[in-house]
């Protein structure tokens, strides 16, 4: 197949990734746990005007890096605050990635049938696709992966791509901590396992670590984070079970497994290592990690990509090529038209219907109570927040609540009623309510 028609691949497939990412991030809201509470960061970040520390709920809050929040703050900026303008960078990281990925594998194989299949491959896996759509750091920070293994490609033919390769590696570390040195071990794993020693000790190689490491610095070390610290000791903890991402795997990265591990054993037996050693620095020391979640594969999923296309290329003759690449594009269009037409359940509903009640009926000072169930209730609050204008205190005892001389409070239905049986009955006037929420002031 000629180059210059395989290069028609390319727009094909990110015309499609647009289609999926894109229009739907103005609907679903908001989940609570990490969507909002990165939202709300980005929020307070735009309004309060401190772009070096990052805030919620008023306070200070050291657990995360800037880079994220700054991308958060920026795109709303632009586009106004919204669910849309929340979800926006990681569409676009998610986008950039499958972009990057074409020129990866087109720099790495000199194939561009490869190049667009690969890309194909991670447009339709479904948790790249599904964080894509979230306000949270997996995609971006796969995006500065994925840039850094290409311009540390370029670099194995023209050197001074290593030095540029160092920026989006100490961007990742100022995404997502020290699991943005990912890109620097798997450099150097795969310059060991080729026997290409030397080039670890190039000085555009040690102007890259320089780099990578050091614009962290700027914000890890001005002023001192210990906080930070603190917070990854609790992440990185010894792991009781190291192979739990094998059933994740058996479970999400369908229907492209089999490919993967035909393309696994092809790969090993041509020595083309790098996307191997890229999955193996990525999962292996996520698997010893306390916390494991299946998202935290994503960064390897371009890797996967890449192993997957050459398993899927075995089994497609060069006349088929065509017909299959198009027939793969109509299915994916198809599952686009789907997600606009049915759109995934909306989150957040509950305090996205108090939140300007709220906001009407509260001093901008004042704190807001929210009880639900006597559970620490995290998600909520973190939407709550997000969707007000409001900080919040959680409360998990109703005590707390009949003490109050005069607050305004988000309580759930079922402890509404034992509230009611504890205080006078004037002293409780409702506000509104929602599905599953009431808010009303105490006096």
């Amino acid at each position: 197949m000629s180059k210059r028609f395989s290069i028609s691949y390319l727009p094909a497939v990110a015309a499609l990734a647009i289609l999926l990412l894109f229009p739907n991030l103005n609907r679903g809201g908001l989940s609570g746990y990490d969507d909002a509470l990165y939202a709300d960061e980005g929020k307070e970040m735009l309004r309060g005007g401190d772009w070096w520390t990052v805030h919620v709920n008023g306070s200070a809050n050291y657990e995360y890096p800037p880079v994220f929040l700054w991308l958060e703050a920026a795109s709303m900026k632009v586009l106004g605050v919204s669910d849309y303008a929340a979800k926006f960078p990681a569409a676009l990281a998610g986008f950039g990635t499958i972009a990057v990925l074409y020129f990866l594998v087109a720099e790495l194989t000199g194939e561009l049938w490869l190049a667009a299949l690969a890309m194909l491959i991670l447009t339709t896996t479904q948790l790249f696709v599904k964080y894509s759509t979230h306000a949270m750091t997996d995609v971006p920070f796969t995006f500065f992966v994925t840039l850094a293994m290409y311009l540390y490609v370029r670099g194995l033919r023209q050197r001074w791509y290593f030095v540029l390769a160092g920026i989006p590696v100490g961007i990742a570390i100022l995404t997502r901590s020290v699991i943005g040195v990912f890109p620097l071990a798997v450099m150097a794993a795969h310059l060991l396992l080729t026997r290409r020693h030397r080039l670890l000790l190039s000085i555009p190689f040690a102007a890259m670590w320089v780099i990578a490491l050091g614009l962290p610095l700027l914000w890890f070390g001005f002023p001192p984070r210990p906080e930070h610290l603190t917070f990854l000791e609790g992440k990185l903890g010894g792991s009781s079970n190291w192979f739990a991402y094998g059933p994740m795997m058996l479970r999400f990265y369908w229907p492209w497994l089999p490919f993967l591990l035909v393309g696994t054993v092809i790969e090993v037996r041509a020595r083309k290592l790098l996307p191997l050693v890229w999955c193996v620095c990525v999962i292996g020391p996520l698997s010893v990690a306390a916390t494991k979640y299946a998202r935290y594969l994503i960064p390897a999923f371009p890797a996967m990509a890449i192993i997957a296309a050459t398993g899927v290329d075995r089994f497609v003759p060069v006349i088929r090529r065509t017909v299959v690449f198009w027939s793969a594009c109509g299915v994916l269009f198809a599952v686009a038209a789907f997600t606009w037409a049915f759109p995934a359940k909306e989150r957040g509903m509950d305090m996205r219907t108090l939140a300007p009640v709220i906001d009407r009926n509260t001093r901008s000072t004042e704190r807001v109570l929210l009880y639900a169930s006597g559970d620490m209730a995290y998600d909520t609050q973190n939407q709550l927040l997000w969707y007000s204008a409001r900080n919040t205190r959680l409360v998990t005892d109703l005590n707390t609540l009949t003490a109050q001389r005069s607050a305004t409070v988000v309580i759930d239905k079922p402890s509404l009623a034992k509230l009611e049986s504890l205080i006078a009955p004037a002293r409780a006037r409702t506000l509104a309510e929602s599905e599953r929420f009431v808010c009303l002031q105490i006096n």
